[in-house]
């Protein structure tokens, strides 16, 4: 009986030890897996922020190839001129003096649109008005300024498009009924907006750091037609 029990004890030692081992052996192989897989899932990670990287820098370069072979037009305000409107006392004319710059593919700039902001007073949105014949202003200088239809940015940009490294300069006017040119203080903040070949919206600011200036002024009793202008209507002969 006693080397009957021995036996059996000796069976049950034997299946616990086979029991132990091939849960041990059953564990190892699965924290094997589980780190490999962890590894994996950390290598896929990396790959993926490597990839991540890779299309950030394309499209980065795409952006710069895009800028390249597009238009790159820049414009800057030269001088802004306040006055009375010729022939109408009860409306206000400003003259913007601009000039644009290109550093990519030829383009022109069209669907010109002036914001002005003058304190305390509600936001107006004004389209350039066209005159087919020259304006003369007179200011300081002893000798009066003629604004010539042919220097507006209208013919500049309606010739030919501004070709890459290219500059021109022009004018523009504007006017604004029921408002005289004194109510537009030298805090009043002008934004420009206009669209290049592609239809691009850009836009160029005059804040209240730069005075508008007052002069030069039309003459006095000067009347002559002002007739919109834009792209879809053909010059006034």
């Amino acid at each position: 009986m006693k080397k009957e029990m021995t036996r059996r004890t000796y069976f049950l030692v034997f299946v616990v030890a086979f029991l132990l081992v091939a849960f041990f052996l059953a564990w190892r192989d699965e924290r094997h897996q589980v780190s490999e897989a962890r590894q994996n899932l950390s290598d896929v990670k990396n790959n993926l922020a490597v990839v991540k990287q890779d299309l950030l820098t394309v499209k980065q370069d795409l952006l710069v190839e895009k800028k390249k072979n597009g238009p790159d037009l820049q414009g800057q305000f030269l001088r802004v001129s306040r006055g009375p409107a010729p022939g109408n006392k009860t409306a206000a004319m400003i003259t913007l003096w601009l000039t644009f710059t290109n550093k990519g593919a030829d383009s022109i700039a069209d669907s010109w649109l002036l914001k002005i902001a003058i304190p305390n007073r509600a936001e107006i949105e004004v389209a350039p008005v066209y005159f087919p014949k020259p304006i003369v202003l007179s200011g300081n200088s002893p000798s009066p300024y003629v604004l010539r239809p042919s220097d507006t940015c209208f013919e500049k940009f309606k010739e030919k498009p501004l070709a890459n490294g290219g500059r021109i300069s022009c004018h523009l006017e504007f006017l604004l009924k029921g408002l005289t040119s004194d109510q537009m203080t030298p805090d009043t903040k002008l934004d420009l907006s206009y669209s290049d070949v592609t239809g691009l919206k850009q836009m160029i600011t005059r804040d209240n750091s730069q005075d508008i200036a007052v002069g030069p002024q039309y003459i006095p009793g000067l009347d002559l037609p002002i007739s919109p202008r834009s792209k879809k209507r053909k010059r006034v002969r």
